[in-house]
């Protein structure tokens, strides 16, 4: 389906300046209060070893976490709003901040339902098997993927539709690289803990493929209708 263009030269709306400024906030707040926490960020994303020690220093999630978290959801609530914004998709006869909070409240919900899911394995299994350090790999990697995606989804607002597709393949890129160094990440360090074949096949299917693809169906339902 091709993306018809409006008269409307980009996809912004009123309500997304508030939002952006909102998220700007954010981020400088951790910059001021809690830049040893970015710092530790970026070194545990790409050092194991600085991972579990900083995994070992932190007996409470700092509040400056949940800020980049919620940034997080918030750039991926935008960035699917603007992809069926530009390609008109019916979704639940959504539409406007109301959509936006849909799509952001969802991805929240999947990765809810995917930490719940971690929780009731290890309780099934009686054991942490490295879910633990999965876990946090998992928002880890949320928390700097909110500081990459911030200009890329500004753009995707603001530029003029004709560049809509290039940005939108752009964010896509960075979500998978980041989607398939998570995944692999994990299944290394699973094979390095001896985890069994089976508890890694079982967490892939149920928690990783399963709700990527309800959430293509989703998607491809509301499309069709």
């Amino acid at each position: 389906m091709e993306p018809i263009l409006r008269s409307a030269n980009q996809l912004s709306e009123d309500w997304m300046f508030p939002v952006f400024v909102l998220l700007l906030l954010g981020f400088a707040y951790i910059r001021s209060t809690y830049n040893i926490g970015l710092k530790n960020t970026w070194r545990s994303s790409f050092n194991v070893l600085w991972l579990r020690q900083t995994m070992r220093e932190e007996s409470n999630v700092p509040k400056e976490y949940i800020i980049l978290q919620i940034n997080f959801f918030i750039l991926i609530g935008l960035s699917l709003y603007c992809l069926a914004k530009f390609f008109q998709w019916n979704i639940l006869s959504l539409h406007g901040f109301l959509l936006f909070l849909f799509f952001t409240a969802i991805v929240a919900l999947i990765y809810g339902i995917k930490t719940l899911g971690i929780f009731i394995i290890r309780f099934l299994v009686d054991g942490d098997f490295s879910l633990s350090e999965y876990l946090y790999n998992l928002f880890l990697l949320h928390r700097l993927l909110a500081l990459f995606l911030f200009l890329p989804v500004v753009l995707l607002c603001y530029s003029p539709l004709e560049n809509t597709p290039s940005i939108l393949i752009i964010i896509g890129l960075f979500l998978s690289v980041f989607y398939l160094y998570r995944l692999s990440r994990g299944l290394i360090n699973a094979l390095r803990s001896d985890v069994g074949a089976f508890y890694i096949f079982f967490y892939i299917c149920t928690l990783e493929i399963l709700p990527l693809l309800l959430t293509a169906k989703f998607i491809l339902i509301q499309r069709i209708g």
